[in-house]
């Protein structure tokens, strides 16, 4: 199997001469094309539309219809069905069923468990390492905000920082299975009933924003020096789409005493293309 691009004119090939981006894969998935979606992506007036393998030609005559009757209108629904997170490229067997059973896997995805540690506070204390321990990975990343909720860019204001947010994501669909959170014995502060922490899919996404994961703000005091599990079972599949790259991210939000520097671990188990 190898990726294929289908390229188009956006003002020529489309309805109107307009694409959503998230409408269409979804319009995609919902035809009769039996080879496996992989993503969108456009530049100027060119479409391109990637699937894992090379179209047969009845699929690519479907593929043709299914973008010129593309209207590329994004409503406020289509952008509800992104933030839920619904499955666009659902796995499915030899038959097009869909694949239900706790755990599938897309064909064609890896296991990774992805592993980071960071402080609180810190601006530069992020760390993820790929397998040369040389460069890191550029899909996780680590902001800190005050406490009026403006974000702190400078080493100078890291003592202001009540909010330490770590966000994993990047041009990749994948599927979440779960992940761990070593919270160490000490934790910095005067009380330690500051530390909370949530987990929310999807930051930024209009109407409905963050789609919860962990919720209530779990008091990290609970779990000083242990493990804290979230694990979901079943995949979750969370879509990269060039026009809202923020609907595949994950977001971790640790809330803290003003300046407190506690370090912590991470990981993070997915399915990735």
């Amino acid at each position: 199997m190898a990726a294929t691009k289908y390229t188009y004119s956006i003002a020529e090939d489309t309805l109107n001469g307009a694409v959503a981006a998230s409408k269409l894969a979804t319009e995609i998935g919902a035809s009769a094309i039996v080879t496996a979606f992989d993503h969108i992506s456009t530049s100027g007036d060119v479409l391109d539309i990637w699937f894992k393998d090379a179209l047969s030609a009845g699929d690519e005559t479907i593929l043709d219809g299914v973008v010129a009757a593309h209207d590329g209108i994004n409503t406020s629904s289509n952008l509800q069905d992104l933030a839920n997170q619904k499955i666009i490229d659902e796995p499915v067997d030899d038959a097009k069923t869909p694949i239900t059973r706790p755990g599938a896997c897309k064909p064609g995805r890896k296991y990774e468990a992805r592993y980071f540690t960071f402080k609180s506070s810190d601006l530069d204390s992020l760390v993820c390492k790929k397998v040369d321990n040389s460069t890191s990975w550029t899909d996780i990343g680590l902001k800190l905000f005050d406490a009026v909720g403006d974000e702190i860019t400078l080493e100078a204001n890291e003592g202001n920082a009540v909010r330490t947010e770590i966000t994993f994501g990047g041009a990749v669909t994948y599927e979440v299975i779960g992940g761990h959170l070593w919270v160490p014995e000490t934790l910095a502060g005067a009380a330690d009933d500051d530390w909370k922490v949530w987990v929310t899919g999807a930051p930024g996404i209009p109407v409905v924003g963050d789609v919860p994961f962990l919720t209530g703000g779990m008091m990290l005091k609970w779990y000083k020096n242990k493990v804290f599990d979230m694990d979901g079972r079943s995949a979750k599949q969370l879509v990269y789409v060039e026009a809202a790259p923020a609907a595949n991210q994950l977001k971790f939000t640790f809330r803290h005493p003003a300046g407190a520097v506690t370090e912590f671990m991470g990981m993070l188990e997915v399915f990735v293309d």
